[in-house]
């Protein structure tokens, strides 16, 4: 997995029409496999009367990282995968889009199914609300009062902290600081953290906490 992810925080709907056929695509935040079953469930039985109720869902990219769709009886491959092919392309997560679909009479063929199944899905999640965030881990650091100041510089000189990338500190009998480690670099930080430059100004050995993610700052 990359540092950054999409991840979606509002919903959007898209209609689109080809050959009599209609499509109806929604796209809704899912944080849990559970959530975007229940959205699922929900469209189903407003849309009953529909031919298919197409999706696919991405959740949880910091944990079980699911995946899953569903062509609801459209020949294999051509409603369910293109749907969620569209959300790797975003690498959207936390979202589930239903495509349903109301048949005119006039067969589209696998390639005019694949295509209007991402096109639909395309401009649901294109009405949708997103927000970028960074995945990493928390490395925490315990130093003294007298060394905080020097290992406050090596954390700058090796692009831990700085403008926008501020480290949380608790000061008691010593000073623990926290960092946030992009993915990317965790190996590293921990190989570096083990060695003398580090240890020298430190108190314990540093600790590895689990993966969180965190909101990415806004572009200037």
């Amino acid at each position: 997995m990359t540092d950054s992810f999409c991840r979606l925080v509002s919903g959007g709907k898209a209609v689109y029409k080809v050959r009599r056929s209609e499509f109806i695509a929604a796209v809704y935040p899912a944080s849990s496999v559970e959530a975007a079953q229940r959205a699922v469930e929900e469209v189903k039985a407003e849309q009953r009367n529909a031919t298919h109720n197409c999706w696919a869902w991405r959740t949880e990219p910091i944990g079980r990282r699911s995946e899953a769709s569903s062509d609801d009886g459209e020949p294999a491959g051509t409603a369910g995968r293109p749907i969620l092919g569209e959300l790797c392309r975003l690498d959207l997560w936390d979202a589930v889009v239903i495509v349903t679909r109301y048949f005119g009479g006039v067969k589209l063929g696998p390639r005019g199914l694949i295509e209007a199944y991402s096109f639909a899905a395309s401009e649901a999640i294109g009405h949708a609300q997103k927000e970028f965030f960074l995945a990493g881990r928390q490395v925490t650091l315990v130093t003294d009062y007298e060394r905080q100041t020097a290992l406050a510089g090596l954390l700058r000189r090796h692009g831990l902290e700085g403008p926008g990338q501020e480290a949380e500190r608790e000061y008691g009998e010593t000073v623990k600081i926290r960092l946030f480690v992009p993915l990317s670099r965790v190996l590293s930080v921990t190989e570096a953290t083990g060695s003398y430059e580090w240890n020298r100004l430190l108190v314990e050995a540093p600790a590895l906490g689990g993966p969180l993610w965190r909101k990415a700052p806004a572009e200037e």
